[in-house]
């Protein structure tokens, strides 16, 4: 270790660069931060607003899932016509060679199931981790596992999703977890289908949708730069020693 040789500036300059990189930490942090309670809030107004700590005009009216959700049960090969896309958390994203397992299907012609934007997409088996959201990534193929519902169009489709993705809901919803083992104890969308939920009339729903969206994509926005900065970092550490 003691014969590498490295390069380095003078303490002067050194002094310089590590204000700079603890000044950029600093801004990375805060934007964290503001991401943060950005989603923080959002969560706050969705859940003030269905617990009705928020007064809203109208009356609510109590619904059945089946009222507003049917399960799409259409497949297809992956032949190109749609993209293929997975589910995690953080919704419905293009599938990355992270999660690329058709090497372990044995079949040329597997079935795939196929998902519209603004669809609800869950997983049975991890809604116990919160695996269900609006698909708002597009039109695409998923693994069969998933579940698919469309949206009945008299509802508006981010207010309901913002209801049923609610922690209130999805505990509700795990009453129905059938299985022996834990990791594989699932909710049938038959199940959920049982389901009720109230909600307001369709000009609120639409209202506070729009306010939901407003959030979505100020936070978007925030994520991208705050991945910029990480990146830059990067960067200029690389570059540095270079």
């Amino acid at each position: 270790m003691k014969e590498i040789i490295v390069a380095y500036p003078s303490i002067l300059e050194q002094e310089k660069i590590a204000d700079f990189l603890f000044k950029l930490d600093c801004r990375i942090e805060k934007q964290q931060e503001l991401i943060n309670y950005l989603k923080l809030y959002k969560r706050g107004l969705i859940n003030n607003l269905f617990d009705r700590k928020i007064k809203t005009e109208g009356t609510w009216k109590k619904y059945s899932l089946s009222e507003l959700l049917s399960e799409r049960k259409t497949y297809c090969e992956k032949d190109g016509t749609y993209e293929h896309a997975t589910l995690s958390k953080e919704g419905v994203y293009g599938k990355t060679e992270r999660y690329d397992r058709d090497f372990l299907v044995s079949s040329d012609d597997k079935k795939y199931k196929v998902t519209k934007y603004g669809d609800l997409c869950y997983n049975p088996a991890n809604l116990k981790f919160g695996v269900i959201c609006l698909n708002t990534f597009g039109n695409a193929i998923f693994s069969p596992i998933y579940v698919t519902f469309e949206i009945a169009p008299e509802f508006d489709k981010h207010f309901i999703a913002a209801c049923v993705t609610r922690n209130d809901f999805i505990n509700a919803a795990l009453q129905f977890q059938q299985g022996t083992v834990y990791e594989r104890m699932a909710v049938s969308p038959e199940d959920l289908l049982t389901m009720e939920i109230e909600l307001p009339e369709i000009h609120i729903q639409q209202y506070y949708s729009g306010v939901f969206q407003k959030l979505d994509s100020l936070i978007d926005v925030y994520e991208k730069q705050l991945v910029a900065m990480t990146k830059q970092k990067k960067t200029l550490l690389q570059q540095m020693f270079i």
